[in-house]
């Protein structure tokens, strides 16, 4: 009986799925999106500890501990918003409303912020749990550390 292989890869796992007809490969695929954001929630997890960045001067905290932006480089776009807003929050990430809160608490208007959203998971720069927070992916954490140091060096000039 012939099988049928399908191979998926994605950053740094690859998800191979086999079956004996398409039936069985259409079931197994419906599980595919949950088994990748569990692949990338661990991989993000994993990467969290490994490097602590310096914030101070960007961004400060309300008294919830939610972060507010302080400094905003007028060539920082909405989603460049959104990563800084997401990386000290870490593996516990924030729903999209708390977005919302914390980009106008820190005074951007974004109203088109839940697209930027969508985009920014389609990208791989953020992806969204199960109970519907946002967390940065290894790319976007990587991009909003890498954000971090051009705005300190903008702040420090």
């Amino acid at each position: 009986m012939p099988t049928i292989r399908v191979s998926i890869r994605r950053r740094r796992a690859v998800v191979q799925l086999e079956a004996t007809n398409m039936d069985e490969i259409s079931q197994l695929l419906e599980g595919v999106p949950k088994l990748l954001n569990r692949i990338d929630a661990a991989v993000e997890s994993a990467s969290m500890g490994e490097e602590q960045v310096d914030i101070k001067g960007i961004m400060r905290f309300d008294e919830k501990g939610a972060p507010i932006l302080k400094v905003m480089d007028s060539s920082v776009t909405d989603k460049e918003a959104i990563e800084l807003l997401l990386l000290p929050a870490g593996d516990k990430g924030l729903k999209s409303g708390d977005i919302g809160v914390q980009l106008s608490l820190s005074g951007i208007v974004a109203a088109g912020y839940p697209a930027r959203l969508t985009e920014m998971r389609r990208e791989g720069i953020v992806l969204r749990t199960p109970s519907g927070e946002y967390l940065l992916t290894e790319k976007g954490r990587t991009m909003a550390t890498e954000l971090v140091r051009h705005l300190k060096g903008v702040v420090q000039q």
